[in-house]
This record gives structure tokens, C-alpha cells and sequence, in this order.
């Protein structure tokens, strides 16, 4: 008669588990418990079967043996009736198959499920902390030893348990990353820079970004909760919806944590910023150095701290050039590829002259781009334009974009290190300062006035 083992990760079954029971049938709307040898198919029933090595337990359904079962190995066989525990309670369950079958508990039973580290170790004839310190590479063991244990790993086809690495070192080694969108290459350069640190220290990344019905800054706090609640050995959060006691409830919540693109003064140490004050000034001295006195800006949403301290820098080195902010023209919009796009036609919707003009990023930038080539406007012989973060879409833009660069990958890079550092004690050393520059090219040239003054 067929008998059905399954051996799974997860606990898949709804029924209460008798973990003291050699094995135990439910029905499927009942928790009577009967008594079943030899396992007969019978409908609408559920077995239960014992863990092994510590393994828990799972269901299959007599009628389809065996169950496909999310990260389960199943098996079956024709057998005589194998009772998977003596009445003392002793046998193992693989020497109970292997006496059936009259062979080696490694060999028949390592054919149809996952090898453990104790077969690792039973099968290399080493003991199970030599077959651990091996499989690391942490400890000393003999090159004898460590050969057998690696025959044996090639034998059994073992892959190391995450969970049993997780329950030794109280760590998961997974890294979690909030960002508002997985769109645009400004978020593109973090989550990149994010897992090549990463990886660098054989640990991974878990990313989230908000959705749902909920606002921007309720989704955020909720997908920051996620990746608390999947214990996350720390969090890197990117948000300028989050309010500053945001930022102080979850950090509270769980104290590894870092904050990116954020100067947060209440924890400046979890806080990593480029100088946005500065990259204003230097975009607006751009446009004024090449002779633009009338000057327009697609600003990001006022909500963004750091879209507020490019702007704030922008007007005021306007303001030390004698040129008052109501007589520069500012559209709102969102950082976004059609936020940019609609506000270029808002601008030309004005009918203002203008012939410099600032974009808050890069992003809205190249779309504005778009939109002036549709129109007929030439840049930079009609209109400007400089852009903000001189990400990799910048140079390859119809012309190239002149830009603001932010040193992005740097500024992930001491982040997540700083991260690194705290969660796993490891000793990168940490940079705070990240120099603000333009990077020069070919949307940006002398105002028409300037040109025919010359």
C-alpha cells in the first residue's frame, strides 16, 4: 500500500498537530482523531504526520499523494505497513524506512527529501558542529574533515537552512529599503548602490514602496511597518511624505534604522543629506552666469524637505543677483515624468518670457524636453534648461542636460554601510560630506539678449 511522507519548512495544515502521536487521520471538517496503520486512501481526509530532525509537520490529502506543497519535498512508495515510531517512542524515522527497505537510512531516504545538517554530518562521520564550522568557513576544522564534509554535501545535494542560520545568530540577514516608487533612475541609482553593499557582506535586500488607498504619507508609514514586521535586521527609509514624528515613531519602533536624502536634526547620526541649499544656489548662479535674468522653475511638491532647500537656495542667490522672487515664474508639480511634462505646458500656457529655466530634478526635467521639441522652442538658443540630481538619464537627453549632481551612489553607499556597521558589527568607515557640483552640457547656453549684445 502506498505510503506518503512529506517533509515541508511550513506549517500548512489548519488541524491542532498531536505532536506526541506517531501519526493521527482528521477529517477535513473535524478534529476526531483516529488511529490509522496501513495509511489507506480514504476522501475528504487529512494525514498528519510527525516531524524529523525538528522539521515541522505538514498535511497531505490521501486522495491526491502526494500534495504539491509550497518548499516541500514529498515522496511515496509500496510498502509493508511501517509504524514511524516503536512503542517506546524511539526509532527515527529514517532508520524506520530504512529497516522497510532493508537498506541505508542516508541512501533511501536522502533520494526523496531535504538533507539536513545532521545527515551532513552522519554521512561526512563528523560531528554536527564540524560539519557547521565548515559549511561557514568560520572555526577550525581539518582539511580532511572539511573534504568530507563537502563529499557529503555534494552527495545529499545540501543547501543550508536560512531559518537555522536566522535561530543561530538572531538575524535573518536581510536589509529592508522604503522608496515611494520602484520607478525613475533617481530611485534606480539607490536601490542598486542598496544591494551592492549588500552583497558585498553576503546579505540581501527586502524593497517595499507604498500603494493602496491610503495618502502617500499613510502608505509610507505602512510599508515602513512591513519591513519592521518581517524583522528586517534594519531599514533604510526614503520618503519625503514622512512627517518628523514619523520618523521618531519608527525609529522607535526599530532603532536600525537610517534615513536617506533626509537631514533629520532630532537624529542626525541615522540621517544621511546632500547639501539641496547648495545645489539651489548653484543651479541659479548657472543660469545667471550665462546672462538669464528672467527665469522660470518646475518646482516638486512643496510637502518634500528637500525640493524646500533647493528652491529656498535657488531664490536666494536670485535675490543676492537683485532679481526678486514674484518675478520669477513657478509652476508646482510632482518629481514625476508627467508632472514635468504638464507643467512645461503650463508654462507655456503663461505666454511669460522666460529664458532660463530651473527643474527640481532630472526626471521632470527631460520631459520638459520633450514637451519644448514638440513645440517648436530650441534648447538652449530659445529657452535653458538645468536639471537636479544628474542621474543617468541626463547625458543621454536630446541635447544633454545640464544638471545639478548630487553625489546619489555616495551618499546610499555611507548610508547602507553606516547600516551594515550597526546591524553587523562589521567597520566601514563613514563619510558625512558630500560635495553639491554642476555638471555641464548642452541645454544650457548664453540668454538670446546676451547672444545679440555680443
Amino acid at each position: 500500500m502506498p505510503l506518503a511522507i512529506v517533509f515541508v519548512r511550513t506549517m500548512v495544515s489548519s488541524a491542532p498537530v498531536p505532536l506526541g502521536d506517531p501519526y493521527a487521520l482528521y477529517p477535513a471538517m473535524s478534529t476526531e482523531r483516529t488511529k490509522i496503520s496501513p495509511m489507506e486512501p480514504r476522501s475528504n481526509h487529512r494525514v498528519i504526520l510527525p516531524a524529523y530532525h525538528g522539521e515541522q509537520i505538514a498535511s497531505i490529502d490521501q486522495t491526491r499523494t502526494p500534495l504539491a506543497v509550497v518548499d516541500t519535498v514529498a515522496f511515496s512508495f509500496d510498502a509493508a505497513p511501517v509504524p514511524l515510531f516503536d512503542e517506546a517512542g524511539g526509532a527515527p524515522l529514517s532508520r524506520r524506512i530504512a529497516n522497510a527497505h532493508g537498506g541505508s537510512s542516508k541512501q533511501g531516504l536522502m533520494e526523496n527529501r531535504v538533507a539536513t545538517l545532521k545527515d551532513v554530518a552522519e554521512l561526512a562521520g563528523v560531528g554536527m558542529s564540524t560539519a557547521s564550522r565548515a559549511i561557514s568557513g568560520k572555526g577550525p576544522v581539518s582539511a580532511e574533515a572539511a573534504a568530507r564534509v563537502k563529499a557529503a554535501i555534494e552527495t545529499l545535494n545540501f543547501r543550508p537552512s536560512s531559518i537555522g542560520r536566522a535561530m543561530a545568530t538572531r538575524q535573518l540577514g536581510i536589509i529592508g529599503i522604503f522608496v515611494p516608487t520602484f520607478f525613475g533612475s533617481y530611485y534606480g541609482t539607490i536601490l542598486k548602490q542598496t544591494d551592492t553593499e549588500l552583497r558585498a557582506v553576503h546579505r540581501h535586500v527586502v524593497v517595499a514602496t507604498g500603494c493602496g488607498e491610503g495618502s502617500p504619507r499613510e502608505q509610507a508609514i505602512e510599508a515602513v511597518r512591513f519591513l519592521i514586521g518581517r524583522d528586517c535586521d534594519g531599514v533604510v527609509v526614503i520618503s519625503h511624505d514622512l512627517h518628523d514624528e514619523d520618523l521618531i515613531m519608527l525609529h522607535r519602533m526599530h532603532p536600525k534604522m537610517v534615513f536617506l536624502n533626509r537631514a533629520f536634526e532630532q537624529l542626525p547620526d541615522a540621517s544621511f543629506c546632500a547639501d539641496h541649499r547648495r545645489g539651489g544656489e548653484l543651479a541659479a548662479r548657472t543660469l545667471l552666469d550665462f546672462g538669464h535674468r528672467e527665469i522660470g522653475v518646475i518646482a516638486g511638491p512643496a510637502s518634500a524637505s528637500d525640493n524646500v532647500m533647493r528652491i529656498d537656495g535657488f531664490f536666494a542667490e536670485l535675490a543676492r543677483a537683485g532679481i526678486a522672487r514674484e518675478d520669477v515664474t513657478l509652476i508646482e508639480s510632482d518629481f514625476s515624468p508627467e508632472g514635468g511634462y504638464a507643467a512645461a505646458q503650463k508654462l507655456l500656457d503663461t505666454k511669460r518670457r522666460v529664458t532660463g529655466l530651473f527643474c527640481a530634478n532630472d526626471t521632470m526635467a527631460v520631459s520638459v524636453l520633450a514637451r519644448f521639441y514638440e513645440a517648436g522652442i530650441s534648447v538652449p538658443n530659445d529657452i535653458s534648461v538645468i536639471g537636479y540630481d544628474d542621474d543617468y538619464s541626463a547625458p543621454y537627453a536630446a541635447p544633454g542636460l545640464t544638471s545639478v549632481h548630487i553625489p546619489t551612489a555616495e551618499l546610499t553607499r555611507n548610508a547602507v554601510r553606516w547600516l551594515i556597521n550597526a546591524c553587523y558589527r562589521t567597520t566601514w568607515e563613514i563619510f558625512r560630506e558630500f560635495p553639491v557640483s554642476v555638471t555641464m552640457r548642452a541645454s544650457v547656453g548664453p540668454a538670446p539678449d546676451s547672444r545679440k549684445t555680443s
